[in-house]
């Protein structure tokens, strides 16, 4: 946020202001971000304007009365707060008439036509010749704005579109009438208390090759710094296409978002779907229309085609690999994650973050089904590959194109795969340095409900299991690491990971319908023996030494089988934070058999006299320890050296005359086995 000062404003601290009329507090937001010098979209004009940044914020103003004037000013980045828009900023209060604020009288893109519009000559004289240059750095360097507005204040026209004492609703809409369109920095600053935002829409800038800028881009819808008992106001949606080959097709993103009722969402959105006992996330500051109740945030991405002036998901890039990223920063409330009890098995929840097609929209919401070249996967996908938080929560998904609306859940139930290290001693240690492993995994099965634990700690049932429905396991993915380098999911596909596809759903994963939802339950996905090769990276046969196996399921909605944990606040504020990371199981390699020393031994030795052998064992220091030396028995890795499991002894049969042998053991955590054998002879 810049810091800018206004005659009528003379201190600024943390967001909150102070005014000669009063020191009456005020804060500053964010409420669009620049927009560069653009030409503007085929088929605007002024008849047929369009509305490239909308917003709706809901002003809480009933502690002010006409004796406490309400301040709500629209101004820009430049030193003397000036703002820029081609063209005009058209604010409709509670349901009202649009009004254009713009307070710049002038003669429009040469068609004749007398507007208000937020520029002057210095800008519009050379509009045509600065396509592309960041609208911010213009005007701060130019000029070319006009003055800051104030909403509370008597407009041209008389209106005064926020009213003391009462709750507002603010419609804010940066409209385009054709040649170019642009639009600087814009922060609202009032004395009413921000209730939060409903809905709007955010205009980014054309996707080009030349440009790195371009590549990542941030849409921000709310950026409430937060203060006092207000708790910060975070939403912002990300489209980063920096990691597809040529993505400049020269289409602009836009992002729409909308609220949605977290109650609506297993009823109305995941009916019938592997998402029906999931909850959509609450995102601080944002609320229905009602300007009161706290809302979940559906994100709808759609590029505009240059040359048609459409706008649709299949615009945007499209790249061949899962490279394109997409993220939702958000403030929330804190939540938790449980285990799903059922008769067949425990199965974890996790989070996601759902693409589905850009008609799933409130407030009906539905089935969905992709178009393009999405059209033959179940629809909606869960994209999410990392979930970190909080201040801010962030889901991060991969993708290959957008197709078009996104919303972050949880309480996903997730498959749970179990892994058989073939040979594998109960602590871990095999001593074979290539060993197959057995991977079997289950989709979650609630046919006959699920329940998960309440505040009491008592099992209750999930109301929604019966519209949930199972996505068939795709694949199963796997590498092995050393135990500190296991790569965080966020990187998919590992180069170096195997990926084994399920050979029913080989041929694709079936595509469910509103009268063919699908089967209720799904069975087990075994993948037989498996070779830890890879293509890069440890590779077997290992070297001995202790290997972390991760692993994950994704079944046919996208979603993973990862892990999700709480961590303590390592800086003690009791905010704990949310970390995302791959299952794994350990694979010891030891292939070093222990080593027995015989200490003392008798060569003769009389009839029916007693008599011993003494020895002791040890193993390789970076083995799986002496677990067996002679009869006695200890636990893996705790017993390396002589001095460790001392001098033992051994007696001697001397009962009967003759030629005798005793043979002595040592066996490590591998199964890894040495022996001696003593031969003595029993004289009269």
């Amino acid at each position: 946020m810049k810091v800018r000062f206004s005659a009528r404003l003379f201190a600024m601290t943390c967001g909150v202001l102070a005014f000669a009329h009063g020191l009456v507090a005020q804060t500053t937001t964010q409420i669009f971000g620049p927009i560069n010098v653009a030409k503007s979209i085929t088929g605007v004009s002024f008849s047929n304007p369009y509305s490239f940044n909308t917003t709706t914020i809901n002003l809480d103003c009933t502690a002010l009365t006409n004796t406490t004037p309400v301040q709500a000013i629209l101004s820009g980045p430049a030193n003397d707060a000036s703002l820029l828009v081609d063209n005009n900023i058209q604010v409709t209060a509670n349901s009202g008439t649009p009004v254009n604020v713009c307070p710049n009288l002038s003669t429009n893109g040469g068609q004749g036509i007398n507007t208000n519009n937020c520029f002057t000559g210095n800008y519009g004289g050379v509009a045509g010749s600065i396509v592309g240059q960041n609208t911010d750095t213009f005007l701060e360097a130019n000029g070319g704005g006009v003055p800051e507005i104030d909403l509370g204040n008597s407009l041209p026209g008389g209106f005064n579109l926020v009213v003391p004492g009462q709750k507002n609703s603010l419609a804010i809409a940066l409209t385009d009438e054709g040649g170019e369109v642009a639009g600087s920095t814009i922060y609202l600053t009032t004395n009413c208390t921000l209730g939060g935002v409903s809905s709007g829409t955010v205009s980014g800038n054309p996707i080009s090759n030349t440009d790195p800028s371009s590549q990542t881009q941030t849409f921000t819808f709310n950026s409430n710094p937060g203060g006092g008992n207000t708790p910060p106001q975070i939403v912002s949606f990300v489209y980063d296409v920096s990691k597809v080959t040529n993505p400049g097709n020269g289409s602009t993103p836009q992002t729409s978002d909308a609220p949605l009722a977290q109650s609506d969402f297993p009823t109305k959105y995941a009916l019938n779907t592997s998402f029906a006992t999931s909850s959509c996330l609450i995102h601080t500051g944002e609320v229905l229309t009602d300007g009161v109740t706290p809302a979940c945030k559906l994100y709808t991405l759609e590029c505009i085609d240059p040359n048609t002036g459409l706008k649709s998901g299949a615009n945007c890039p499209i790249s061949t690999e899962l490279n394109e990223v997409v993220a939702d920063f958000f403030d929330g409330p804190s939540f938790s994650l449980q285990n799903v009890y059922t008769p067949y098995g425990v199965f974890h929840q996790g989070i996601g973050f759902l693409m589905a097609s850009d008609n799933w929209t409130p407030p009906s919401g539905g089935p969905c089904a992709f178009d393009a070249d999405l059209a033959n996967l179940p629809c909606p996908q869960n994209l999410l590959i990392n979930f970190s938080g909080p201040g801010i929560f962030k889901s991060t998904g991969v993708l290959t194109e957008p197709n078009s609306t996104f919303v972050s859940i949880a309480g996903v139930p997730e498959d749970h795969t179990s892994v058989v290290v073939a040979g594998q001693w109960p602590d871990n240690w095999v001593n074979n340095p290539s060993p197959k492993v057995y991977f079997t995994s289950q989709a979650p099965n609630l046919s006959k409900g699920g329940s998960v634990l309440n505040s009491s700690n008592k099992l209750v049932p999930l109301t929604t299991a019966g519209n949930y429905i199972p996505a068939p396991i795709h694949t199963i993915s796997y590498g092995i690491s050393s135990p500190n380098s296991v790569p965080s999911p966020g990187s998919e596909p590992i180069s170096a990971d195997n990926t084994v596809i399920n050979p029913v759903v080989s041929g694709g994963c079936p595509v469910p319908t509103p009268s063919n939802p699908g089967p209720k339950v799904q069975p087990n996905f075994s993948t037989g023996p498996q070779n830890l090769q890879f293509a890069s990276g440890p590779s077997a046969p290992l070297a001995d030494g202790k290997y972390l196996l991760h692993y994950y399921a994704q079944d046919c909605a996208g979603t993973q089988e990862l892990q999700f944990a709480v961590n303590p606040d390592p800086n003690n504020n009791n905010v704990p934070t949310w970390s995302t990371s791959f299952y794994t199981v350990p694979v010891n390699i030891d292939t070093k058999a222990p080593s027995l020393t015989v200490i003392s031994s008798p060569s003769t030795v009389k009839q029916n006299k007693s008599a011993t052998v003494s020895f002791s064992c040890s193993d390789d220091p970076s083995g799986s320890g002496v677990v067996l030396c002679g009869l006695n028995v200890y636990a893996p890795e705790t017993k390396y050296t002589n001095a460790d499991i001392g001098t033992l002894k051994v007696n001697l049969t001397t009962s009967s005359l003759g030629a005798k042998s005793v043979t002595l053991y040592a066996v490590d955590g591998a199964g890894n086995t040495f022996s001696k054998t003593i031969n003595y002879t029993v004289t009269k």
